[in-house]
């Protein structure tokens, strides 16, 4: 038997001969599979976390302060879905009528193509960093009655 074959070769680019015999007593798969999807996408890192508030310095009447505690870090960002698979293709089998029994040698694959892996999501953002404490402050008390 010899079959006319019109498509392309699997991961190459070099287009299938026009004819190709098939020998009798072997069996024949077809297949025209859609390509796989495109995988997806990382997602970006979060940004950092605000600065904590200062502290407040000391004063005659009050104690200074410690600084805030910093901000959280923000979320990474989402990573996107893979991309869908290709359709699969479509197989014509002509046979004359009198060599229908051909058929009887041939399986054929039209799945569609296998979808894309998902991306990441990114790492989140660093917290941020405490504020510094409010500043000290000394008082002296001078004897006034020793002028």
């Amino acid at each position: 038997m010899t079959i006319r074959l019109l498509g392309q070769l699997k991961n190459t680019k070099k287009p299938l001969p026009e004819a190709t015999e098939i020998l009798p007593h072997n069996n024949v798969h077809f297949a025209a599979v859609g390509g796989s999807g495109e995988p997806g996408r990382h997602g970006g890192p979060g940004t950092p976390g605000a600065v904590g508030q200062d502290g407040t310095d000391a004063t005659r009447d009050s104690d200074a302060t410690d600084g805030a505690e910093g901000g959280d870090g923000g979320a990474g960002g989402r990573g996107s879905d893979g991309g869908s698979g290709g359709p699969g293709g479509r197989i014509l089998i002509y046979v004359d009528e009198d060599q229908t029994e051909l058929l009887h040698a041939v399986t054929w694959d039209v799945s569609g193509g296998k979808g894309g892996e998902p991306g990441q999501h990114g790492e989140p953002g660093e917290g941020g960093r405490g504020g510094p404490g409010g500043k000290a402050a000394v008082w002296y008390v001078l004897n006034q009655g020793e002028c």
